[in-house]
């Protein structure tokens, strides 16, 4: 607080201020990874589907995808009300965002494990009566060329392509998780969710 002070009182009396005490007083917040992919139009980067649960012919086309160049279609089955795709388009800045709710290390090197934290997840949580769910998993799907991880130390994780399934009962108990890659899971399947509810989504033609 006191050199937050100090940096104000001598900019406001026009001194100036070395350049290495603007940097260790502006410095960034936590390190955070670094992802790299195409910002194209047809490169298809993440995805949100659901599988299981009691209907009969599920429709195989993802609920929400995502590409490249930050564009989102949302897909409804033919059996709900909403039926058919819907478009919007997300800044560079919200599609990073995004984005980095799924670049945890372990989540892209190890995603099965992400069901052993989920059940502690509910465990830790306490009894709750779960969602009529009928068994219906969250999946989600990663496609970036190049992950450079929070830590530099560690190995850069390129061609990254990977599928990250949970018990969408688990989703909610995870986002308040402390195990930090369920909750960043849970977290960005829930920000991606959301994205079906944005006011300027807008139908595709040839969708009724």
């Amino acid at each position: 607080m006191r050199s937050l002070l100090k940096l104000g009182l001598l900019t406001a009396l026009g001194i100036g201020i070395p350049s290495n005490v603007l940097a260790q007083t502006t410095a960034a917040g936590p390190a955070e990874p670094k992802l790299e992919f195409n910002r194209v139009a047809d490169n298809l980067i993440l995805d949100l589907s659901y599988t299981g649960g009691m209907i009969a012919n599920p429709d195989p086309t993802p609920f929400i995808r995502v590409f490249g160049n930050g564009k989102v279609i949302i897909h409804y089955p033919a059996y709900m009300k909403k039926a058919g795709d819907y478009t919007l388009q997300l800044s560079q800045e919200e599609l990073d965002k995004l984005l980095k709710n799924f670049a945890t290390e372990e989540l892209l090197t190890a995603p099965e494990s992400i069901e052993a934290m989920a059940v502690t997840a509910i465990t830790q949580a306490g009894p709750s009566e779960l969602p009529g769910d009928h068994g219906v998993k969250t999946n989600v799907k990663v496609n970036l060329d190049r992950v450079v991880p929070a830590d530099t130390t560690r190995a850069p994780l390129t061609d990254v392509k990977t599928v990250i399934s949970i018990q969408s009962a688990a989703i909610e108990a995870g986002a308040g998780a402390p195990i930090q890659p369920l909750q960043n899971f849970s977290i960005g399947v829930k920000e991606l969710e959301g994205l079906a509810n944005r006011t300027d989504l807008v139908k595709l033609p040839g969708n009724n």
